[in-house]
C-alpha cells in the first residue's frame, strides 16, 4: 500500500501504475523481434471460431492455445516488465 504523508508529492494510483507498466510492456513487445503468438481475430461471419467453440474438443484446442500463448508471453517478457 502506498502512503503519502507529504501532500506536495503526487503519488500515482494503482491504476496509473498498472497503465504505466502495461505501456512499457507494449512498447517493449512491439519493438522486439520475439515471436509472440498472434491472437485470432476473424469475425464469425467471415469463418471465425464459433463452430470450433461449439464442441468439447474445440474448446480444449482453444484452451491449449491460450495456455501456450500466455506461457510464451511470460517466457519472452523481461523480468523487469512482469
Amino acid at each position: 500500500m502506498l502512503w503519502n504523508n507529504n501532500p506536495k508529492i503526487d503519488l500515482p494510483t494503482h491504476a496509473e501504475m498498472a497503465r504505466n507498466l502495461h505501456s512499457a510492456w507494449l512498447t517493449w513487445a512491439l519493438n522486439t523481434e520475439s515471436p509472440f503468438p498472434r491472437i485470432p481475430s476473424q469475425p464469425v461471419r467471415d469463418g471465425g471460431y464459433e463452430s470450433l467453440l461449439a464442441s468439447p474438443q474445440g474448446r480444449r484446442i482453444c484452451d491449449r492455445w491460450w495456455r501456450r500463448a500466455l506461457a510464451t508471453i511470460e517466457r519472452l517478457t523481461p523480468p523487469g516488465l512482469r
